[in-house]
């Protein structure tokens, strides 16, 4: 085919044949000769991936997952991420904080 056409589809073409050289794994079925196979292959790969992920929650439902249980009230607080110098200062502000006035200010998470 590249000696067939002429010079300015031929660069053209053999840019595209580059491209699909350079595509990821997870976009290579757009390029399958045959469309239909392709989109069935597909088609079971996301059937596979979504019945791996019902599993995966049904498991954190039945209480065999891996993540760390929380005692006491700190069981429905919601998550904070934040980088470690910032979670110092944090800690450190909320230590210096006498207890009985942090306790007023504690609101119940329910």
């Amino acid at each position: 085919m590249n000696r067939v056409l002429p010079p300015g589809p031929r660069e053209y073409w053999n840019e595209l044949a580059a491209e699909h050289q350079k595509v990821e794994d997870h976009k290579k079925w757009m390029y399958e000769a045959d469309p239909f196979a392709a989109w069935k292959a597909v088609e079971a790969r996301q059937a596979k991936a979504a019945a791996k992920r019902i599993e995966q929650a049904e498991q954190a439902e039945s209480g065999k997952s891996k993540a760390p249980s929380v005692p006491g009230v700190f069981s429905n607080a919601l998550e904070v991420k934040m980088a470690s110098q910032l979670r110092d200062l944090v800690e450190d502000a909320i230590k210096q904080v006498p207890a009985p006035t942090l306790r007023a200010y504690l609101v119940p998470i329910f």
